[in-house]
């Protein structure tokens, strides 16, 4: 009888933990051997594709090496790894599970893997900073936030080229979009709350102020406030 698993990437074990998700009890760990930074499932539940970065001594503090890998859900074991130029971030699957979308934050290309192979299939031109990804409904765009420009760059699944920029007034962390893909949702570097913009006009139509943090609470040294959201069917 099949069930419902709940994958989570623990950064500081450098692994992936598995969970019932009815029971919520540990069913098992994959161990990855490096620090863990994401972890997505496909769309048909068969694979689960994680990443994670390559502590290799770089005086910016951050590793300039990683890897993804793909996960059976039938076995739980990793079927392949693929080596990353650059540090992986959030990752995205296409709408037909056949390529995993993934961005480097230190260098200038967004990486396109073959799910089955775990293969570089393409190579995007991109610009450094690169950090969260959402797929529009559609399937046919990638947006991606990024840290050092300050903005979200819609890239053209078919070509691999950027369609439209959106601004932000900051460093641009988590965000979804809505299902009609009229408005984009996100949050900020130094900043309690998060944003919405139209997408088609590119105009911010809100900002939301979360409640006053306590003494202590507010930025950590990277600019991280909130880091996560998501949006109900």
């Amino acid at each position: 009888v099949a069930r419902q698993l709940l994958y989570g990437d623990s950064h500081h074990s450098k692994d992936i933990q598995i969970i019932d998700a009815d029971t919520f009890k540990p069913v098992g760990k994959l161990d990855v051997g490096f620090p863990t930074d994401d972890v997505v499932g496909s769309h048909d539940g068969r694979m689960v594709f994680g990443n994670a970065g390559i502590p290799n001594g770089t005086p910016i503090g951050q590793p300039d090496a990683g890897m993804v890998y793909g996960i059976s859900t039938a076995t739980n074991k990793i079927v392949w790894w693929c080596a990353i130029p650059g540090m992986p971030q959030h990752l995205t699957v296409s709408l037909d599970d056949k390529r995993l979308y993934v961005p480097a934050l230190d260098k200038n290309y967004i990486y396109v893997v073959d799910t089955a192979s775990g293969r570089i299939v393409d190579t995007w031109f991109s610009v450094m900073g690169n950090h969260g990804t959402e797929l529009s409904p559609d399937g046919k765009h990638l947006y991606v936030a990024n840290l050092f420009t300050r903005a979200i760059y819609s890239y053209d699944v078919g070509t691999g080229q950027v369609a439209r920029i959106y601004r932000a007034r900051e460093a641009v962390r988590p965000f979804k979009i809505d299902r009609d893909e009229k408005r984009i949702y996100y949050q900020l570097s130094n900043f309690h709350g998060f944003e919405v913009q139209d997408l088609g006009s590119g105009q911010i139509v809100k900002v939301v102020d979360l409640p006053k943090l306590a003494p202590g609470q507010g930025a950590d040294a990277n600019g991280t406030v909130d880091h996560g959201l998501a949006i109900t069917p």
